[in-house]
């Protein structure tokens, strides 16, 4: 599963951005108290791979390639 995490000024510009390109990924906006609990990331964007018990397993930052992603199927 992927989810989009915004970090726009507000929930409405992602809602925008998101309805601009046709993506129907799940989405959340980054509420200030949401970003004061989360560190800030070295890049953008992070993706996270969670475990079936909720457990971070891997994290990385930065534009992912199609080996990268492949990479990735050894965590399913």
């Amino acid at each position: 599963m992927v989810l989009a995490l915004s970090i726009d000024t507000g929930p409405q510009p992602a809602r925008d951005y998101l309805a601009r390109r046709s993506y129907t990924l799940p989405a959340a906006w980054v509420t200030p108290a949401l970003h004061r609990a989360l560190p800030k990331p070295r890049g953008l964007p992070v993706t996270l791979v969670r475990g079936r018990d909720g457990r971070v397993l891997h994290a990385e930052a930065g534009q992912l390639f199609p080996e990268d992603v492949q990479a990735l199927a050894r965590y399913v």
